[in-house]
């Protein structure tokens, strides 16, 4: 059975730099409540805060799990 590349969450970033719900929620100039709804995989980004977080962060989409831990 092949490796499975470990993928940080979008939690687990926001974390790795320090930032509350509130601090990326601003950047991103979404609700915290979105926020919490992607970190809890209640709902996903679209496509432009895709690419906001990606710049944040400095990690490209794929190297991101956006994917409910099940699924994988």
């Amino acid at each position: 059975m092949p490796e499975t590349e470990f993928k940080p969450t979008l939690k687990m970033l926001r974390l790795s730099k320090n930032m509350t719900q509130k601090d990326l929620a601003k950047l991103l100039k979404i609700s915290e409540s979105t926020l919490s709804k992607w970190e809890n995989e209640k709902d996903f980004p679209n496509v432009e805060q895709i690419w906001k977080i990606e710049d944040i962060f400095g990690v490209p989409f794929a190297g991101i799990n956006f994917l409910p831990y099940n699924t994988v």
